[in-house]
Parts: structure tokens; C-alpha cells; sequence
């Protein structure tokens, strides 16, 4: 099984796509946070991909 995860920021999103024993199998930086860009990641894997989410809020006052 491989597994995705997609590292969101404002103006791009970086996915990550790593095998069962952690080797890294792809990386790909999403501009714009384009759909379609998302989808071409995940279709390249087929059904045998899972994406994995992770949210982080950090808020900073100056």
C-alpha cells in the first residue's frame, strides 16, 4: 500500500507519496493548489494509493 501526504499551504501544496517501508516514491509541488493537479497525483496511483491528512494551525501576533 502507498501513502500520500499533502503538506497545505496557501499558495501551493507539496504531496508526498511514500510506499509501505517508507521509501519515498514521489513529490510533486502543487502550484495554486490547482484540483486538477491534486487529482493527476493521486490518479497515478489508482486505487491502491491513501491519502492521510494532517492539520496544523500556527498563528503568530506581531
Amino acid at each position: 500500500m502507498n501513502y500520500t501526504g499533502v503538506d497545505w499551504h496557501k499558495r501551493y501544496s507539496a504531496c508526498y507519496t511514500v510506499n509501505g517501508e517508507g521509501k519515498r516514491l514521489k513529490e510533486q509541488k502543487i502550484e495554486g493548489n490547482c484540483p486538477e493537479l491534486f487529482a493527476q497525483h493521486f490518479n497515478h496511483w489508482g486505487q491502491s494509493g491513501r491519502p492521510l491528512a494532517k492539520w496544523q494551525m500556527e498563528t503568530q501576533r506581531f
